[in-house]
């Protein structure tokens, strides 16, 4: 054999002896190399707060939403993020004292870095709006929710003091605000009487204050009434025989309790002059105005004309 036959023989017997075992330490030296590698060159993201400085011209209103936090990716070695917290960070600094309209960026410089990371926000920066102050008055909104004890009637609309509320903000969101909304009165279960309670308003829209923030709202509560009309009552005539009325008849509106007013049957109600009560009933002949009245007891009755004339 060759002297080159045998030296590649030999060579290929080295090479395949434990070929396996070798191709293993291959394998984990790779690894090994890839590892120490990426040690040098690890990411890793943290959620961090933002600071914003805001202008002290209160003549300016910012529109836009900000951000309470941002997203900030860190790379650096491995070892010095496994030791870094979040809260160790501090926060991202946002300069808004200009109080123009544009894009901002967020400020990292403000974050506590071990010496060699370097970091990423996202978003990078924010599109901000801004819009001139401005205030006006609007009235107070109250509804009542519940339902009061049997046979009581909240009567007329709750009142509030003050009546009214000074709203501050961004002109543009100030002009659409028709009303400031409070806290709903509960009535449930109220009873004949007066009530007050001090309510707050609702949160005001973004941006915008409400000045007071609280009222107190009053709510009367009566025993439930309900209202008829009869029309067209002939009008009857009391201390004189053969009077007449123009107009012959009237109209009468009975306000009373439901039950009461509500089985009232038109010949119930019977609206009268009286000569006597007036003085007229000894005159031979004449014609004099005389008041018309409906007795009705528990009721509030209103009669229409309230005066007739009266001829004999």
């Amino acid at each position: 054999m060759s002297l080159a036959r045998r030296a590649a023989r030999v060579a290929a017997d080295a090479l395949f002896e434990n070929f396996l075992l070798k191709l293993l330490s291959l394998a984990a030296a790779i690894a090994l190399f890839a590892y120490h590698h990426s040690a040098d060159n690890a990411v890793r993201s943290f959620t961090v707060s933002v600071v914003a400085l805001v202008p002290k011209d209160d003549q300016k209103a910012l529109i836009t939403t900000l951000p309470s936090s941002v997203q900030v990716t860190v790379r650096g070695t491995r070892r010095a993020l496994d030791d870094l917290r979040a809260e160790d960070l501090g926060s991202v600094q946002l300069d808004l004292q200009r109080a123009v309209d544009g894009n901002v960026p967020f400020d990292a410089g403000r974050l506590r870095l071990p010496a060699g990371m370097t970091p990423t926000l996202t978003p990078p920066s924010i599109e901000v709006r801004w819009d001139d102050v401005t205030t006006r008055a609007l009235p107070l909104l109250v509804a009542v929710i519940g339902q009061p004890q049997p046979g009581i009637a909240i009567v007329g609309q709750p009142t509030s003091e003050p009546s009214t509320v000074t709203v501050r903000g961004p002109k543009r969101a100030i002009e659409t605000l028709q009303h400031a909304r409070l806290e709903a009165f509960e009535i449930s279960n109220l009873g004949e009487g007066v009530y007050s309670r001090k309510l707050q308003l609702e949160a005001p829209p973004p941006h915008v204050t409400w000045e007071p923030s609280v009222a107190v709202v009053t709510v009367h509560a009566e025993r439930a009434r309900e209202e008829r009309h009869f029309v067209k009552l002939p009008v009857q005539v009391v201390g004189v025989a053969k009077a007449t009325t123009v107009p012959a008849e009237v109209d009468v509106r009975v306000n009373g309790p439901p039950s009461l007013v509500g089985a009232l049957r038109p010949e119930q109600l019977v609206p009268l002059v009286d000569l006597k009560s007036a003085g007229l009933d000894g005159q031979r002949s004449g014609a004099a105005p005389v008041a018309v009245s409906v007795s009705l007891e528990g009721c509030t009755v209103h009669v229409l004309p309230s005066t007739v004339v009266v001829k004999w």
